[in-house]
C-alpha cells in the first residue's frame, strides 16, 4: 500500500468513523423519536405530518438547485487545488441561489395550498398545516445546502451532529412539552420549526471555524456561476429523479390510499433505510475525495479506494440487513401493534437497499468525476420506472405494491449504474476478496435463524443484533483480515483508545 492511499484510508476511516459514531447515536435518538411520534400520534396524524414532510421535502428539492451536490464536487477540486478564492465563489453562489428560490417557493406554497390539499391530496386537514410547512420548506433548504458545504470540506461529522443528533433531541424535548399542553399534530410541527432553526443558528456559526476563508475580505471570491449552475442544473434533474424514487411512492400512496398507509409505509422505510447506514457513512467523505484524486489524475489510488470501501460497506451493511429481514415483524412493533402488519413492506424495501449499498459509490463515481450526465440519464430512468411500478402495482396490491416497486427500480439501477462505472472509468469493486465478507454473510444469517425461535421480547430483539455483528466479524477474523482491513482497525483503535 503507498503511502498517498494510507493517507487517504485514514482519513475517511476517522471521518467516516466520526459520521459513523455520531450516526449510531442519533439513529437510536431519531429511532426513538419515530416511534414516539407513531405511538402518540397514531398512524392517520403521524401519516398527515409525513405526508407535510414530503410536500415541503419537494420544493426543498428545488430551491437547492442542485448547489448541494455543486459544493461538494467543486470545493473538493478547488481545494485539492489551494484555489480558495473559486471555493469562496462557490459558497456564495449557492448560498445566493438558494435563498432566493426557496422564500419563492415557500409564498407559492402557502398561495396553493387549498389546491395542493383537496385537488392533490383529498385530505383538506393538510391546508391548515401546509403554512408550517412553507417555513419547514425554507429551513430545510438550507439544511441541505450546508449538508454539502460541510462535505466539501471534509468535515460532514460536524453537521450531522448537529443536524441528527442534538437537533432530535430538541425536537424530542419540545414536542413532549407541547403534547402534555395537548398539541399532538401541531406539537410535533412547531417542534421541527423550531428545533431547525436554532440548529440553523449553530451551523452558521461553525462554518466560520471550518472555512476561515469566507470571512477574510482579502481573499476575493472568483465566480463561475456559468460552469457552477450547469453542472448543478444536471444534479438537479438527478436529485429530482432520486427524489421520486424516494418520495413519490408516498405521494402515490397518499392519491391512492389514505394516510394510515403513508404511515405505514413511512415506518417501515426508515427501518429499511438501516442498509444504507454505512454506505452514506462512507459516501459523505468519499464524495469529495473522488472528485479530487480524479481531478489530480490519480486514478489508481481513487480505484483501490473504490474497491476497499465497497466491500468493507457490504461487510458493515450485511449483519443490519440479515437482522432487518429476520426480524421484521419485531421491529415494527416497537412503533405499535397496528405497525407490524407492514413486515412484507419492511423486507421488500430492505433488500432493495441492500443491493444499494453493496454496489458501493457508484453514482458518485459518475457524478463526481465527468459523468454526471449519466447520473441524469439513470436518475431518468429510476423515476421512471418506480412511477409506472407504483401506479401498476399499488391500487392492486396496495402498500406492499409501493415496496415491491420500490425494490425492483432501486436494484435495477443501481446495476446499470456499476456497469457504467466499468465502461466509462474501468474500475470495478469486486475481486476475490469479497469472498470472505459472503461467507460470513452466510454463517451469520444461518445462525441469526436458528436463534429466531428463542426471541420473544424487545430486548432480546436488539441484542440480536449485536450478535448479528459479532458474529459477522468474528467469523472474518477467523478466516483471516487483509492488510488494508487490519490499517483500518488500528486507526479506528487509535481513535477510541488513544490516551
Amino acid at each position: 500500500m503507498t503511502e498517498k492511499y494510507n493517507r487517504y484510508v485514514k482519513t475517511a476511516t476517522r471521518e467516516a468513523g466520526l459520521v459513523f459514531s455520531i450516526r449510531v447515536i442519533a439513529f437510536i435518538l431519531g429511532f426513538a423519536m419515530q416511534t414516539l411520534f407513531a405511538r402518540l400520534l397514531g398512524a392517520d396524524k403521524y401519516g398527515l405530518y409525513s405526508l407535510g414532510l414530503t410536500v415541503a421535502n419537494v420544493g426543498v428539492l428545488f430551491a437547492v438547485f442542485g448547489m448541494s451536490s455543486g459544493q461538494i464536487r467543486f470545493l473538493g477540486e478547488y481545494l485539492g487545488k489551494g484555489e480558495i478564492g473559486n471555493a469562496k465563489g462557490v459558497i456564495f453562489s449557492a448560498f445566493q441561489v438558494t435563498g432566493i428560490i426557496s422564500i419563492i417557493l415557500s409564498v407559492i406554497l402557502i398561495i396553493f395550498r387549498r389546491f395542493i390539499s383537496i385537488r392533490i391530496f383529498n385530505e383538506e386537514r393538510l391546508i391548515d398545516i401546509l403554512p408550517w410547512f412553507s417555513i419547514i420548506l425554507l429551513l430545510y433548504s438550507f439544511f441541505n445546502l450546508l449538508s454539502g458545504t460541510f462535505q466539501g470540506l471534509k468535515k460532514p461529522s460536524v453537521f450531522i451532529l448537529y443536524k441528527e443528533f442534538i437537533e432530535r433531541i430538541i425536537r424530542i424535548t419540545l414536542f413532549i412539552a407541547l403534547y402534555l399542553l395537548g398539541y399532538k399534530l401541531i406539537g410535533v410541527i412547531v417542534s421541527t420549526v423550531i428545533s431547525s432553526i436554532l440548529i440553523l443558528l449553530f451551523l452558521f456559526i461553525k462554518i466560520k471555524k471550518y472555512a476561515p476563508f469566507i470571512f477574510k475580505p482579502e481573499i476575493k471570491p472568483v465566480y463561475e456561476r456559468k460552469k457552477l449552475l450547469k453542472y448543478s442544473s444536471n444534479m438537479l434533474f438527478v436529485s429530482f429523479t432520486y427524489f421520486l424514487m424516494g418520495q413519490v411512492n408516498r405521494l402515490i400512496l397518499g392519491i391512492y390510499l389514505d394516510s394510515k398507509s403513508v404511515g405505514l409505509y413511512t415506518v417501515s422505510d426508515t427501518v429499511a433505510q438501516l442498509s444504507v447506514f454505512f454506505l452514506m457513512a462512507f459516501n459523505s467523505i468519499f464524495s469529495s475525495m473522488i472528485s479530487e484524486l480524479y481531478h489530480t489524475g490519480d486514478k489508481e489510488t481513487l480505484s483501490k479506494l473504490y474497491s476497499d470501501i465497497t466491500r468493507w460497506i457490504i461487510t458493515f451493511t450485511l449483519p443490519i440487513t440479515i437482522w432487518v429481514l429476520i426480524y421484521s415483524e419485531n421491529i415494527l412493533e416497537i412503533f405499535g401493534k397496528e405497525f407490524s402488519g407492514a413486515r412484507w413492506v419492511l423486507v421488500f424495501l430492505a433488500i432493495g437497499q441492500f443491493v444499494n449499498a453493496a454496489v458501493g459509490s457508484n453514482g458518485l463515481m459518475l457524478s463526481m468525476t465527468k459523468y454526471q450526465r449519466f447520473e441524469m440519464i439513470n436518475g431518468v430512468f429510476i423515476a421512471s420506472l418506480n412511477l409506472g411500478l407504483n401506479i401498476w402495482l399499488v391500487p392492486k396490491f396496495g402498500i406492499i405494491g409501493s415496496a415491491i416497486g420500490g425494490m425492483a427500480a432501486i436494484s435495477t439501477v443501481n446495476i446499470v449504474k456499476s456497469v457504467e462505472v466499468y465502461i466509462l472509468l474501468k474500475m470495478i469493486p469486486y475481486n476475490w476478496k469479497y469472498l470472505k465478507p459472503v461467507i460470513a454473510g452466510i454463517g451469520t444469517a444461518i445462525t441469526m435463524i436458528f436463534l429466531k425461535n428463542y426471541i420473544t421480547n424487545l430486548v432480546g430483539t436488539f441484542i440480536m443484533l449485536a450478535i448479528s455483528f459479532v458474529l459477522m466479524l468474528g467469523i472474518l477474523a477467523l478466516l483471516g483480515l487483509y492488510p488494508e482491513d487490519k490499517e483500518i482497525l488500528k486507526t479506528v483503535m487509535k481513535k477510541f483508545f488513544k490516551k
